[in-house]
């Protein structure tokens, strides 16, 4: 898979919620379906992954080795 369109229909996991990250999901909404992966410091406060998950309408959870296997493309950002 080299381009966006590749991904039309596939399950992808986009890696990171930044500025690319963000807009690999405009781009594809409503095209593939999505999970979000963000590495939040180990302090981070888990009301974190719900409000960025309320932000972008898509889950946005940490990395785990269940998404990586539910997933058939990552898309790092």
């Amino acid at each position: 898979m080299n381009t966006l369109g590749d991904l039309h229909g596939k399950r992808v996991l986009v890696w990171g919620a930044r500025l690319e990250g963000r807009s690999v999901v405009n781009r594809m909404w409503g095209l593939a379906e999505f999970r979000v992966v963000v590495d939040l410091p180990t302090e981070g406060d888990p009301a974190d992954y719900v409000a960025l998950t309320s932000e972008l309408g898509v889950p946005v959870t940490p990395p785990t080795a269940d998404l990586i296997d539910w997933c058939e493309a990552i898309v790092r950002s």
